[in-house]
Protein backbone atom coordinates (compact mmCIF):
# COMPACT_ATOMS: atom_id res chain seq x y z
CA UNK A 1 0.00 0.00 0.00
CA UNK A 2 2.91 1.88 0.49
CA UNK A 3 3.01 3.06 -3.10
CA UNK A 4 -0.60 4.89 -2.91
CA UNK A 5 0.97 7.76 -0.56
CA UNK A 6 2.44 9.89 -3.12
CA UNK A 7 -0.31 9.55 -5.99
CA UNK A 8 -3.36 10.19 -3.24
CA UNK A 9 -1.53 12.90 -2.27
CA UNK A 10 -0.89 14.65 -5.61
CA UNK A 11 -4.24 13.71 -6.44
CA UNK A 12 -5.70 15.57 -3.42
CA UNK A 13 -3.61 18.71 -3.61
CA UNK A 14 -4.59 19.01 -7.07
CA UNK A 15 -8.46 18.08 -6.64
CA UNK A 16 -9.08 19.28 -3.00
CA UNK A 17 -10.79 15.76 -2.31
CA UNK A 18 -9.54 12.01 -1.62
CA UNK A 19 -9.43 9.85 -4.69
CA UNK A 20 -11.48 6.96 -5.57
CA UNK A 21 -9.89 4.09 -6.57
CA UNK A 22 -11.02 4.19 -10.00
CA UNK A 23 -9.13 8.00 -9.92
CA UNK A 24 -5.90 6.31 -9.29
CA UNK A 25 -6.16 3.49 -11.46
CA UNK A 26 -5.21 1.04 -8.83
CA UNK A 27 -5.61 -2.64 -8.38
CA UNK A 28 -7.84 -3.78 -6.20
CA UNK A 29 -6.80 -7.91 -5.18
CA UNK A 30 -4.04 -10.28 -6.05
CA UNK A 31 -2.75 -12.87 -4.33
CA UNK A 32 -2.67 -11.91 -0.76
CA UNK A 33 -5.60 -9.87 -0.94
CA UNK A 34 -9.23 -9.92 -1.83
CA UNK A 35 -9.97 -6.23 -1.79
CA UNK A 36 -7.96 -2.83 -1.75
CA UNK A 37 -10.37 0.29 -1.13
CA UNK A 38 -10.17 3.85 -0.63
CA UNK A 39 -11.99 5.18 2.60
CA UNK A 40 -13.30 8.46 1.90
CA UNK A 41 -13.44 8.91 -1.89
CA UNK A 42 -14.27 12.36 -2.52
CA UNK A 43 -14.25 14.01 0.75
CA UNK A 44 -12.81 17.01 1.21
CA UNK A 45 -9.15 16.89 1.53
CA UNK A 46 -9.47 18.77 5.37
CA UNK A 47 -7.92 19.03 8.51
CA UNK A 48 -10.68 16.58 10.10
CA UNK A 49 -11.16 14.53 7.78
CA UNK A 50 -10.71 10.75 7.72
CA UNK A 51 -9.20 8.94 4.85
CA UNK A 52 -6.55 6.63 3.58
CA UNK A 53 -6.84 2.74 1.92
CA UNK A 54 -7.40 -0.06 3.49
CA UNK A 55 -6.87 -3.70 2.61
CA UNK A 56 -8.43 -7.42 2.82
CA UNK A 57 -5.98 -10.13 3.80
CA UNK A 58 -6.52 -13.34 1.91
CA UNK A 59 -7.88 -16.00 4.15
CA UNK A 60 -6.99 -14.01 7.87
CA UNK A 61 -9.92 -14.24 9.56
CA UNK A 62 -13.15 -13.37 8.32
CA UNK A 63 -12.89 -9.28 8.14
CA UNK A 64 -9.02 -9.28 7.93
CA UNK A 65 -8.14 -5.44 7.26
CA UNK A 66 -4.98 -3.79 7.21
CA UNK A 67 -5.46 -0.08 7.32
CA UNK A 68 -3.18 3.13 5.67
CA UNK A 69 -4.57 6.25 6.66
CA UNK A 70 -3.99 9.81 5.91
CA UNK A 71 -4.07 12.40 8.38
CA UNK A 72 -3.65 15.95 6.58
CA UNK A 73 -0.83 17.88 8.05
CA UNK A 74 -1.97 22.14 7.44
CA UNK A 75 0.53 24.35 6.62
CA UNK A 76 0.50 26.93 9.91
CA UNK A 77 1.08 30.30 7.94
CA UNK A 78 -1.32 29.73 5.17
CA UNK A 79 -3.69 27.28 6.44
CA UNK A 80 -4.00 25.36 3.72
CA UNK A 81 -3.51 21.26 3.65
CA UNK A 82 0.37 20.31 2.14
CA UNK A 83 0.12 16.76 2.84
CA UNK A 84 -0.75 13.62 5.26
CA UNK A 85 0.89 11.93 8.11
CA UNK A 86 0.29 8.59 7.37
CA UNK A 87 -0.73 5.95 10.08
CA UNK A 88 -1.30 2.28 9.19
CA UNK A 89 -2.56 -0.78 11.45
CA UNK A 90 -4.97 -2.85 11.73
CA UNK A 91 -8.51 -1.06 10.02
CA UNK A 92 -11.92 -0.53 12.64
CA UNK A 93 -13.87 -3.97 13.54
CA UNK A 94 -10.91 -6.24 12.03
CA UNK A 95 -10.22 -9.49 13.31
CA UNK A 96 -6.70 -9.45 12.18
CA UNK A 97 -4.35 -10.57 14.54
CA UNK A 98 -1.41 -8.48 15.42
CA UNK A 99 1.19 -10.79 14.76
CA UNK A 100 0.19 -10.75 10.78
CA UNK A 101 1.28 -6.76 10.55
CA UNK A 102 4.89 -5.64 9.61
CA UNK A 103 6.27 -4.18 12.60
CA UNK A 104 6.16 -0.75 11.91
CA UNK A 105 2.23 -1.08 10.92
CA UNK A 106 0.82 -0.69 14.55
CA UNK A 107 -0.80 2.28 15.19
CA UNK A 108 -4.94 3.19 16.26
CA UNK A 109 -6.48 4.27 13.41
CA UNK A 110 -10.40 5.31 12.50
CA UNK A 111 -10.58 3.54 9.45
Amino acid sequence: MGGLKGPAEEFAGSNGIWPYASSLTMKTGGKNTTLLAPVGGGVAFAKSAIMGFKIKMAKIGTTGWVGLQCEPVEDPTTKAMKGCGWKCGKAAGSDLSEGYLPSSCKDKLGI
